[in-house]
């Protein structure tokens, strides 16, 4: 028996190597995903091979790069299962701090000793070595990232000298894999800086792409940020996420956006606009698709996050009176665009289901023509989404938006194209044996493949571009690949003035609107170098193609050389609303303090309809950095003009700003108030309260703002904002929410809570705050005469029971032994009354004890005992 028992297990181990070998040998199968009929998809690399795939990459050579996840929750912690710390969290403002944060909390015994430290992230370098279109060998490219304060290795990127860069928090890295065996020998730090707060997992460093301009750009989550940019400027923030740009060599770094939550990829279209998909928060909002544009606010801040998801970590719940509103989700910075949206905010072109994962441009004729000059967005468990975008006025919008890999087929994290045109997709956690630990997979179409631009893109995008004739170099502008037009432009950049001579001609010719632009975005380069070189960019301000001119504009723009102004001045009143859009923003670069009345009268023209053309003027103000010019324009008659002075001196941290308050239009009122809470800045808070009396009687605010005008009474806490605060709840005109909240307010003006209710965030409270005893007993009197709601006499009736004002107690009793009543008032009621020893609290106590409640059964039960 025991034979027979060994032989049976024996036979089942050797089917079932022979099963594997098989599996090993055979050629790829089709594995249906629901993508279109004639697309093939197959198993490139599963568990056996790789643990965790978050970010792909492909080399001339055919090796897969990729990133792997292996210190999630093993060395990087997620807030949301960390509440208890968030108070010490949020307190955190540089990468010292957050290290501080995890000493702490191991000396606590929260974490082992060397938990930080225990696990590395890496970066693995697949082979196809028999070319059959199935990973059978790997390689580590670099590892020992395990530092403390390392992050989730999130994207990569490859470089054009055997360097590739690394997003992990804090730092990008460089490495350098100096003899070309798919194994980095050096690496570096190259910018450091990001994610002093642990914040959500995911909320990483990312997004690492090569712009049309040559620069290198990249997103970071909103786990905040401060950095030293090699000119020794200091970019910061605590509470938003941000896309940043910066040469190839580290220098100039800046914030091309602000206010993005989690934009965890990046991609430029053929004409150089620049994309994402941010992260929704969840409850009420969607995953969004922005339009990056130049000193875009995306309205995000952390503190939507605090308010929901760490909502009793950072106390609100102990809050008494009615909860904060979720500004987020009510007043729509999220949304696409709508009437009475924030006027800073750039509105969404877009909502796609799913997460935030990677978005890649489809460069060539690889996937067909539907799908040419498209976005692969990856939804992660929704599948990949196809769309891309036609110009919308100042704007853009979105076209042909389509689910290309149906939902259900894996959770896809990134894409990427080969050299071949086969499109390689990232499954995090999901694979053809269900293992759970990521695949990534081919899909292709093997027609598609033969066509004559996708082999002629092969032969050029593996070969040494450095080593390539300039005269090849000149055609490949030409290609129907967008990537060996942009690398063979990065190589003529390379090549000094043979190169700038091949770069004129591609823009000179006519025939090719694509290769004009790659010539423009070339000379650009160069032109950041030595601003000279705008002279041969100069004609084309007046060409026949709109994408030329505009492109041209902005090039110029950035060139950062005054003596172009006259010139981009002029084009501000272009035709054409995208030219426009682009010469707005370099007229502020070029003519300061001279470009503003021009950039004024275009937001008078334009009177606040296109919503994009306005960004650009706001960002050409914000640019000239010519505060008093603009603060002239904050009385003119037009609200539209009244509106970008304000937009933009709320970004240039002008404390003016409150002057708005006085305003006669209650459109560019709520603006102020929206303006001032994103400012950060104490003193126009403080400001402010001498025109908060006026400022309600003129105009009948809704519930959001006044909510946003009580908080800054509260922080400030001066007898002027105290006596406005009673003024408040007393105000029969106002909502019921903000009444209950100003009598709870003058009720805990001594008790601040470490965030503020609004915002979410750390905000300063002023320390000096005067006696309110008698002003809560004087505004409780009254309000007991008036007729009020059911929320705010539970408020009132509270204070004149704790402070023995004037109240019907029998009518109060009989509202605690009410069993139909509203659990959490019954409570107050009672142990009000029982703090006082009311001589009736013995027969009160008796009736709850069989009370349905089971809160109010254990609040009788101690009431009795004491």
């Amino acid at each position: 028996t025991k034979i027979g028992y060994y032989m049976k297990h024996l036979l089942r181990l050797i089917f079932s190597l022979s099963l594997f070998t098989f599996a090993q040998e055979k050629k790829p199968s089709t594995i249906n995903v629901g993508t279109d009929k004639n697309f093939k998809v197959s198993l490139f690399a599963d568990a056996k091979l790789i643990h965790g795939p978050i970010s792909i990459e492909v080399d001339k050579k055919g090796r897969v790069y990729v990133a792997e996840i292996h210190r999630f929750h093993r060395g990087v912690v997620d807030s949301r299962q960390m509440h208890a710390w968030f108070l010490d969290e949020i307190a955190c403002n540089s990468l010292e701090d957050r290290l501080k944060l995890y000493e702490k909390w191991t000396a606590k015994g929260k974490f082992k000793k060397g938990y930080f430290t225990e696990y590395s992230e890496r970066i693995v370098t697949l082979f196809d070595n028999n070319k059959d279109g199935v990973a059978d060998e790997v390689k580590e490219f670099s590892g020992k990232y395990n530092e403390p304060l390392i992050g989730n290795g999130s994207s990569i990127l490859l470089g054009f000298d055997n360097e590739m860069y690394y997003a992990n928090i804090p730092h990008i890295f460089k490495i350098t894999d100096k003899d070309g065996d798919g194994v980095g020998e050096t690496k570096e730090k190259f910018i450091s800086g990001f994610g002093f707060r642990s914040g959500v997992n995911g909320h990483d460093l990312h997004g690492l792409e090569w712009g049309v301009d040559g620069r290198l750009y990249f997103s970071n989550g909103d786990r905040g940020y401060k950095v030293i940019t090699k000119e020794g400027k200091v970019l910061q923030s605590s509470e938003r996420g941000a896309v940043f740009r910066c040469e190839p060599d580290g220098s100039h770094l800046e914030e091309f956006t602000i206010g993005n939550r989690n934009p965890q990829d990046l991609a430029f279209d053929q004409f150089g606009n620049l994309f994402t998909v941010d992260n929704n928060r969840g409850g009420r909002d969607e995953s969004r698709v922005c339009y990056l544009v130049e000193l875009g606010d995306y309205s995000w801040n952390s503190g939507h996050e605090n308010k929901r998801t760490f909502y009793r970590a950072v106390l609100l719940n102990q809050r008494k009176g009615p909860g904060p509103s979720d500004h987020w989700a009510n007043e729509g910075d999220w949304r696409k665009k709508f009437d009475g949206q924030a006027a800073y905010c750039i509105p969404s072109l877009a909502y796609i289901k799913g997460g935030s994962c990677g978005i890649t441009f489809t460069p060539g004729d690889s996937l067909g023509a539907k799908y040419k000059n498209n976005f692969v967005y990856c939804a992660y468990s929704k599948g990949l989404y196809t769309f891309k975008f036609s110009p919308d006025g100042a704007g853009l919008k979105i076209e042909d938006l389509n689910n290309f890999w149906k939902e259900g087929n894996g959770s896809l994290i990134d894409t990427v194209f080969d050299a071949d045109g086969k499109l390689y997709v990232a499954d995090y956690v999901s694979t053809s044996s269900g293992d759970n630990k990521g695949a990534i997979f081919l899909l292709q179409d093997e027609e598609l493949l033969k066509q004559k631009s996708v082999l002629s893109a092969a032969v050029i995008l593996k070969s040494d571009l450095s080593k390539a004739a300039i005269t090849d170099l000149y055609q490949n502008l030409f290609h129907e690949d967008m990537r060996v037009r942009l690398f063979s432009q990065f190589q003529l950049v390379k090549r000094g003035a043979e190169g700038k001579a091949q770069l004129e001609a591609a823009v000179k010719q006519q025939e090719h609107e694509l290769a004009r632009l790659h010539g423009i975005w070339g000379l650009g380069q160069l032109a950041r170098q030595d601003s000279k070189v705008c002279e041969a960019i100069l004609p084309y301000l007046e060409d026949n193609n709109s994408h030329v001119r505009a492109q041209s504009v902005k090039v110029i723009g950035e060139a950062l050389d005054s003596k172009y102004f006259p010139e981009i001045l002029k084009m501000t009143q272009d035709k054409d609303q995208r030219v426009a859009f682009f010469a707005l923003t370099a007229a502020g670069k070029l003519g300061a303090e001279s470009a503003v009345d021009t950039l004024i009268e275009v937001a008078r023209n334009n009177s606040d309809k296109d919503v994009f053309l306005r960004h650009s003027v706001v960002a050409g103000l914000i640019h000239s950095k010519a505060k008093d010019a603009i603060n002239k324009y904050s009385t003119d008659s037009s609200a539209a003009v009244r509106r970008v002075a304000l937009l933009a001196l709320g970004r240039l941290q002008d404390l003016r700003v409150v002057e708005f308050l006085a305003d006669d239009d209650i459109t560019i009122v709520q603006d102020t108030i929206r303006v001032i809470d994103t400012m950060n800045e104490h003193k126009v808070v403080q400001s402010a309260i001498p025109k908060i009396a006026d400022l309600v009687k003129k105009h009948n605010l809704p519930i959001m703002k006044l909510e946003r005008i009580t908080q800054w009474l509260f922080r400030v806490g001066t007898e002027e904002a105290l006596e406005l605060t009673r003024t408040f709840a007393l105000n029969e005109a106002l909502p019921e929410k903000i009444r209950t909240i100003a009598v709870n307010d003058i009720g805990r003006w001594h008790e601040a809570l470490p965030v503020d209710p609004v915002i979410g965030q750390i905000r300063t409270i002023d320390k000096y705050r005067p006696e309110t005893l008698e002003v809560l007993k004087k505004t409780v009197s009254q309000l007991l005469k008036m007729k009020l709601d059911r929320t705010l006499t539970s408020t009132v009736n509270s204070f004149a029971l704790q402070y023995s004002i004037g109240i019907d107690k029998d009518k109060i009793i009989m509202q605690i032994l009410d069993k139909k009543g509203e659990e959490a008032v019954r409570l107050d009621y009672y142990k009000k009354l029982l703090a006082k020893k009311d001589p009736k609290i013995g027969l009160v106590t008796q009736g709850l004890l069989g009370d349905p409640s089971q809160n109010i059964r254990v609040a009788a039960y101690v009431g009795q005992s004491s």
